[in-house]
């Protein structure tokens, strides 16, 4: 992608298996009232992942009406998310927006938190966070179900649980 994925306010963008979406560093997926479905499967996972050392990541806004979905998909590389007047120090921003992640790795971030998450619910399940220069998981002031998740390699906190109610299941923190 050489611009930003912009999604027109209220609609919602649904990836289907076996995507690849390579980013340059300045584009980007930003929803706004809408949804995201990243619907991949063990055999045809969804690959979202920069051109060359990173992009620009993704914002899911403002969409308590429908929980987002990302199933078994690849998120690669994101850096600080930036659109206009809006800078967000996560690679990966859901707020006011529920999300569900099942079978899914999130790589590689450059980002303050690779995954920001904001007066939402979430679940993450069966899931991996590698290599990540700062902070893994930031969860502010939401609520949310952690499950037979890896943490690996992360230079900051593996999991950042600000004013949030989680738990934590069978999961497993190395080299935080």
């Amino acid at each position: 992608m050489n611009e930003p994925l912009i999604i027109p306010e209220g609609y919602n963008l649904k990836l289907l298996p076996n995507t690849e979406l390579l980013f340059k560093r300045n584009s980007y997926i930003y929803l706004n009232g809408g949804h995201l479905e990243s619907l991949g499967t063990a055999e045809k996972p969804i690959i979202l992942k920069p051109l060359n050392k990173s992009w620009g990541g993704i914002l899911v806004s403002r969409s308590k009406n429908k929980t987002s979905k990302i199933n078994y998909t690849k998120v690669i590389g994101t850096n600080f998310f930036k659109h206009k007047a809006i800078n967000l120090t996560g690679g990966i921003n859901f707020y006011l927006s529920n999300v569900e992640i099942n079978n899914s790795d999130i790589l590689n971030s450059y980002a303050e938190d690779s995954l920001n998450i904001v007066h939402s619910d979430f679940v993450v399940k069966d899931s991996n966070f590698y290599n990540h220069q700062s902070d893994a998981l930031d969860s502010d002031f939401s609520q949310g179900i952690i499950e037979n998740v890896l943490f690996k390699n992360i230079d900051g906190d593996g999991l950042d649980t600000s004013g949030s109610k989680v738990s934590i299941i069978n999961s497993n923190f190395k080299k935080i």
